[in-house]
């Protein structure tokens, strides 16, 4: 839980981008099954499986784009389920949102790649984590 800016305690409103693949083993099952958060939004680069995950995860809002899911006003943050030579130009869609980002490892596709990510988040003032989940059981 955290609190919105009236004060009161409130879910913390999940979206997904790459609704599709690792995230349905991993994110998903884990959004779901943790109290306090809310899945509120997935994407996919195609209408129909971005429709489906929406659906079968009760998702109300489903983006065939990252920056339309990061503007979405239900989303307080963004999961990015994604391979890693995709996450730079992620970033580059999401980054005028200015929401937080978790990132399935790794961050880059190198050291120097992962540096300039982490340094251009940081110069825009987004906070961002780095993920690593070593098991596909929702509960860890």
């Amino acid at each position: 839980m955290f609190e919105r800016d009236g004060g009161a305690p409130s879910e913390l409103r999940v979206g997904v981008i790459g609704a599709t693949g690792w995230a349905e083993v991993s994110h998903l099952p884990a959004l779901v099954a943790t109290p306090g958060l809310r899945l509120t939004a997935v994407s996919t680069t195609r209408e129909e499986s971005a429709r489906r995950a929406a659906e079968r995860w009760a998702a109300p809002h489903h983006f065939t784009t990252a920056a339309d899911l990061a503007h979405c006003p239900d989303v307080d943050l963004i999961t990015v389920s994604v391979k890693a030579p995709l996450h730079r130009s992620l970033i580059e869609e999401v980054l005028d949102a200015g929401k937080p980002i978790l990132y399935e490892w790794p961050l880059g596709t190198s050291a120097a790649e992962s540096a300039h990510l982490a340094e251009t988040l940081e110069a825009r003032g987004i906070r961002a984590f780095v993920a690593l989940q070593a098991t596909a059981h929702p509960v860890l």
